[in-house]
């Protein structure tokens, strides 16, 4: 009888112990489920706009452009002053074959048509945005370090985006004498050429093309 009442408690002990345990790899698998797409939703809301723009056989590229991060200060060696905002892009190729995205934004000094007595510089940094950098301040780019070394020199550089492939990249602009209101801007396909819209202007940045 003692042996029968012992083999019933380890019984419910097991019973309890796998309980337990499945209880919790079920509450972690949920728990990862919710950040997942929590993060993911995170991801989407970062993104101000979106396009998509279909080549022939309707397959298409798909460009998100985020909200602006930054409002902070720069400093030159010699010690002159911009603000600056940070933006990202994400280029999505849908298509079945390798596209050529070209950057050449040698055109660095413009105004915009809401602040003409603003002087604005645009930089397309060469290194890609890296996913999960999306919630760090900036972006997670290091603006003074980049324009240490590169603010007088143009952005100009070529990437074979692949098929089903996708690439994020920081546009940084600067101004000179701050700016009126919220800044807006991202990249978008015109015909063959790649523009970046700046509150309502537009500059031709280079071009993103099949590469057949």
């Amino acid at each position: 009888m003692e042996n029968k009442n012992s083999y019933t408690r380890a019984n419910r002990v097991y019973t309890y112990a796998i309980k337990n345990t499945f209880n919790y790899i079920t509450m972690k698998i949920i728990l990862f489920l919710v950040m997942t797409l929590l993060s993911l939703s995170l991801y989407s809301q970062n993104f101000h706009t979106k396009y998509e723009h279909s080549y022939s056989n309707n397959e298409k590229v798909i460009i998100e452009n985020s909200f602006p991060k930054g409002g902070f200060i720069y400093a030159t060696i010699t010690g002159k002053k911009y603000s600056y905002v940070v933006f990202r892009s994400h280029i999505t190729n849908n298509t079945n074959y390798d596209l050529e995205l070209h950057i050449d934004a040698s055109h660095q000094t413009f105004k915009i048509p809401a602040s003409p007595r603003v002087g604005f510089k645009m930089f397309f940094p060469k290194n890609f945005e890296q996913y999960g950098r999306q919630n760090l301040q900036d972006y997670g780019f290091n603006v003074k370090e980049f324009l240490d070394s590169n603010i007088h020199k143009p952005s100009f550089f070529t990437e074979i985006i692949k098929a089903g492939d996708s690439h994020g990249l920081y546009s940084v602009v600067l101004s000179d004498n701050g700016v009126s209101g919220v800044m807006r801007a991202g990249l978008v396909i015109g015909g063959k050429d790649l523009i970046y819209k700046v509150n309502g202007l537009k500059l031709c940045v280079g071009y993103l093309t099949p590469n057949l």
